[in-house]
């Protein structure tokens, strides 16, 4: 074995990767990926261990189970796709956060301002609707 391969096993033994075969610790959050991104799952899982691995690289505390289902639940919830997730983590892995973050210039974001700007204004027109009743 070249010093190169030991390198690369002791690394994969000390960070076992993720993957949709459900590999390494976060295994258990695979069916909660599955349900909410039945077609893109493997991506998403595949996202979730590239920002794992980059905290393990920046030394940055790993993110807990729980941590990681309140972090799936945002998302499902706020209705993001693969492609959201990714430009998230490329974005915070390329500004060095320590948290998921998406650019506030991105069209994603813009698109997440104005969709709860049209979610207040309908709320508004209901409440005025039931005003004149």
């Amino acid at each position: 074995m070249t010093s190169k391969e030991k390198i690369v096993r002791e690394d994969e033994d000390k960070n076992p990767p993720i993957s949709p075969q459900g590999k390494g610790r976060l295994k258990e959050l695979l069916p909660l990926v599955e349900q909410h991104w039945n077609g893109e799952a493997g991506e998403v899982a595949m996202l979730m261990e590239e920002w794992r691995q980059y905290r393990v690289e920046a030394n940055h505390k790993a993110y807990t189970l729980t941590g990681w289902k309140r972090q799936i639940g945002k998302w499902a919830r706020e209705g993001w796709d693969a492609e959201r997730i990714r430009a998230a983590i490329d974005h915070s892995i390329t500004q060095g956060f320590q948290g998921i973050y998406e650019d506030r210039n991105s069209k994603s974001s813009q698109k997440t301002v104005q969709s709860v700007a049209e979610e207040a204004e309908r709320h508004l027109r209901e409440l005025e609707g039931k005003g004149r009743e």
